[in-house]
């Protein structure tokens, strides 16, 4: 009975590796004839001590491989730059669902690729930044912060747009990182929130947070541009 157990193992293992040339996925594996010695050991022929000297050295399936990418996903670079800089709490379970979020078959809305377009034309070339990069990084984010399905903030939260920004955080990069608003920001919003005597920048600083939560959510355009300041912001030294 159990020889017939050990041939059922050993005619598995020989269908199963045999296969490919002697590899399986591009990887070393066992070699047919030691397969053919491992048989004769389960069924008694020989003993092990007695092949020791056949065996050869069985390929490592990992090697030629960097373990550091191990189970790596395509996005976990901005999803890191997204944890440390954008959500800031650098927490691992958050780190996974925001890399689930970017799988499979998502596009942008509509009414969110212009504002993003213009956002990303805004801070094209700061601290490095291309437009496509910048425009790649807006996408994703509403992707996982809101899946373009809501402006307003699960919870009751203050944070909104299809980008989540928190009204503080808009009102913090208008004042300590005034030299992101240059011109290319006042000519996209200088005739919403400038005046004669104010640049749209002074005058949107001087909103409460109330208000910029409340035009945080119904102009995506400064949604977009926030959002991707916060990570032009990140970048600098």
């Amino acid at each position: 009975m159990a020889d017939n157990i050990f041939q059922k193992i050993y005619r598995g293992a020989q269908e199963l590796f045999s296969k490919d040339n002697d590899n399986f996925q591009g990887h070393t594996v066992v070699p047919k004839k030691d397969l053919s010695n491992l048989s004769r050991i389960l069924t008694g022929a020989e003993t092990e001590s007695e092949l020791q000297s056949k065996w050869t050295q069985v390929g490592n399936p990992f090697n030629g491989l960097d373990a550091s990418n191990m189970n790596a996903n395509p996005h976990s670079s901005f999803v890191q730059d997204w944890s440390a800089n954008y959500q800031t709490e650098k927490d691992p379970v958050k780190e996974r669902r925001a890399r689930a979020s970017l799988e499979g078959d998502w596009e942008v809305p509509e009414d969110a690729e212009g504002p993003l377009d213009k956002a990303s034309t805004i801070f094209e070339g700061d601290s490095g930044f291309t437009k496509d990069e910048l425009y790649k990084y807006g996408a994703n984010t509403g992707q996982i912060e809101s899946g373009y399905k809501t402006r307003v903030q699960n919870g009751g939260g203050p944070a909104r747009s299809y980008w989540q920004v928190e009204p503080d955080t808009a009102l913090d990069l208008l004042t300590n990182s005034s030299s992101l608003f240059g011109p290319k920001f006042e000519k996209m919003f200088s005739g919403k929130y400038g005046s004669e005597n104010m640049s749209a920048r002074e005058g949107l600083s001087l909103m409460s947070a109330d208000e910029m939560s409340k035009i945080l959510e119904e102009d995506d355009d400064l949604g977009a541009t926030f959002s991707l300041g916060t990570y032009v912001r990140s970048r600098q030294s």
